[in-house]
């Protein structure tokens, strides 16, 4: 991972080589006033076009309550993880499971077995999410939102000024997550930018 810090001077920026797992805490105490920060050069990111083209597309693949279990109330989340490969959103006969993969619902966490299954404790007010493995994608919506999360909320959000989440309805009778292979995410070494009290 690469960071720029500025150490002192208000135009210029110094790179932090980190290793993965290191943990950084950045302060920023400055802003950039009438200066062109020099930045170390790093690869140009594929252009809205390239993007539109290549971005995988999909949602979670959410079995609705009643499909297959008796009528009686879950109380555990389960479903898989599987590798999309023709990127339907929909696990297929020829596309499998993904082992060692961790799902959690924000209080447990659990790693999928040899067939991509999952199981966690359900409760009201809970999103479960999977952590994207290295080599793999999670599907992006069209507005390029990550779809990585399911969240369980019956009776939906309370009145509010502006829009919450709308009723879920019964848990599901299962929440399966769909990734694809990736080179993007197959080196070990991340990038990312990150912005500290920003102002215009």
């Amino acid at each position: 991972m690469k960071i720029f810090a500025r150490p002192g001077k208000t135009n210029h920026l110094t790179p932090l080589h980190l290793t993965a797992g290191s943990l950084v805490a950045i302060a920023a105490s400055t802003a950039f006033i009438g200066a062109t920060p020099e930045l170390e050069a790093v690869p140009a990111a594929k252009s809205a076009a390239d993007w539109s083209s290549s971005a995988y597309r999909g949602s979670l693949e959410v079995i609705p309550a009643g499909t297959g279990r008796s009528g009686t109330a879950q109380e555990t989340l389960d479903g898989v993880v599987f590798e999309d490969r023709n990127k339907n959103s929909t696990q297929d006969a020829n596309e499998p499971g993904l082992p060692n993969v961790t799902v959690s619902n924000g209080r447990d966490v659990v790693a999928t077995d040899g067939q991509g299954r999952y199981e966690l404790p359900a409760y009201n007010n809970m999103t479960a999410f999977v952590t994207q493995p290295r080599g793999f994608q999670v599907p992006v919506d069209d507005d390029n939102v990550a779809q990585f999360f399911y969240t369980h909320l019956p009776e939906g959000s309370p009145d509010l000024k502006y829009d919450g989440i709308a009723p879920t309805g019964p848990l599901p009778e299962a929440v399966n997550f769909p990734l694809v292979a990736s080179s993007a995410t197959q080196s070990p070494e991340q990038s990312c930018v990150i912005g500290a009290d920003v102002q215009t």
